[in-house]
This record gives structure tokens, sequence and C-alpha cells, in this order.
């Protein structure tokens, strides 16, 4: 398997880094948990080789792959949180609702799933994912109710996606006090 590992971490290691669905394709098997053959398994360091390689694949063929070793592994929760961090550093936006199931899915000790999920989310960076993002953090106590615009242009601006709605050409307003206290407030 120490073999393995370096044949993966060598090929990955060339520069100019090749990157191409079929390598993508190359290097999902490798991801599998379950024994190949009778006595014969994939050691961990494979695996997280192989998953090194993957975060370069920003491919669907990439995505696809992943979701399935994870649909298929559903049960092996800490192997399903290493992929589901994988998931997000490929950020293909198709990931969003899988992982948002992912993340409401809170019960019987999926606790850590659902963070790693939600971080995941995060590192994708996609409007899309907003939403999500935001039903989480009311899930964990904070209001944003009647707040969704703001914190969602807070987001945009986070994520790099902010796009101004208007040019301010200037602005001014007057105050005007009566005996230390203030009676009119205008702005033009």
């Amino acid at each position: 398997d120490q073999e393995r590992v370096s044949a993966i971490s060598e090929a990955l290691s060339i520069e100019p880094r090749i990157q191409h669905p079929q390598v993508a394709q190359a290097l999902l098997p490798y991801i599998n948990p379950k024994p190949i053959k009778k006595g014969l398994q994939y050691s961990d360091g494979v695996l997280m080789a192989a998953l090194e390689g993957l975060k370069e694949m920003k491919f669907d063929e990439t995505y696809y792959g992943l979701m399935k070793a994870i649909k298929d592994n559903a049960t092996n929760l800490p192997y399903v949180t290493r992929v589901v961090t994988t998931v997000g550093d490929i950020k293909n936006k198709k990931a969003i609702p899988e992982l948002a199931k992912m993340m409401a899915d809170k019960r019987d000790g999926r606790g850590e799933l659902g963070r790693i999920a939600t971080i995941s989310l995060g590192v994708i960076g996609h409007r899309d994912a907003i939403p999500y993002l935001i039903k989480e953090l009311e899930d964990e106590g904070y209001q944003c109710e009647g707040a969704e615009a703001s914190f969602e242009l807070l987001m945009e601006r986070a994520l790099g996606h902010h796009r101004p709605y208007f040019d301010l050409e200037g602005f001014g307003f007057v105050v005007e006090k009566r005996g230390g206290e203030i009676v009119r407030v205008a702005g033009h």
C-alpha cells in the first residue's frame, strides 16, 4: 500500500498538474474503504492520497464519484466525513442540496457530519448555499428573521459575489436642536 500512496502522490506532484476527468476517474477506485477482495483492502494512506488528489479535480465526474462513495458507505461515518470535506473542496454547486440534507440530519450521532457538511457548504461559496447557512444559524439560536436581505448582502460580500445595486452620489442631513434636545432630523 505504501507503493500506491507513493505512486499517487508522485503522479499528482508532476508539474504542470494534469487535471482531467479521466484522472479523477482513475483516482476514484482508491477511495473505496471496502475490501477489494477477501483480505485485501486499501490502507488509510491510499484513501487520503486519493482524496487529496481529487480536491484538485473540479469536474462533475469527481462530484458524482464522491457522492456515490458517500451513498455506498453511508453507515461508515468517519469515512463519510472525510469524503464530504473533499466534496466541499471541489466546489461543485450540484452538491449544495445533498450537503444541506446532511447538515439537517443530526440524528444518531451524525452531528459531526452535519458540522462538516455546513463547513463544506461555506467552502463551496455559492449564493445558492446562503439560505441553508442562514437556516443553520437560526437553528443555533441566531435571529435572522426579517434580516434576510441584509444578511444575504453580507454573505455575498464575504463570498466575493457582491455587486452594487446603486451608486451613492451623495447625502446630507439636518439636525435641529432646541434646549439640548433633538427635535427634528431631516435628510436630503
